[in-house]
């Protein structure tokens, strides 16, 4: 990866040679549905703004979950993965949103 050119040119974004691959995790359990949210909106949002560019963009994301769908906060939203984790073969970088509550119980689930 290059850094960003610094002058008249610059740029934000840097060079990158090939797309990036997100997973983000959906855990089982009480989970924080606008952490996935929000997370896959920023990502998305940094795509769009390079494709406005014309530009390459940098991120394919996923949502990854043990499951298929995922049980959010008491159980009133769902999140529905993409593919299961065993599916994913490579990913260059894994997010892991808020869980909420107690993290043994988190741990236990997942």
């Amino acid at each position: 990866m290059n850094a960003p050119v610094s002058g008249a040119n610059a740029t934000i974004f840097p060079t990158i040679n090939q797309m990036k691959h997100v997973s983000i995790l959906i855990a089982l359990g009480h989970t924080s549905i606008s952490h996935i949210k929000s997370t896959c909106q920023i990502l998305s949002h940094v795509n769009g703004i390079l494709a406005d560019k014309n530009k390459t963009t940098l991120f394919s994301i996923q949502l990854v979950g043990l499951t298929m769908p995922t049980s959010g906060i008491g159980r009133r939203f769902t999140a529905k993965p993409d593919v299961l984790i065993t599916d994913v073969n490579k990913t260059q970088l894994i997010i892991m949103p808020a869980m909420i509550g107690n993290p043994n119980d988190s741990v236990s689930l997942n």
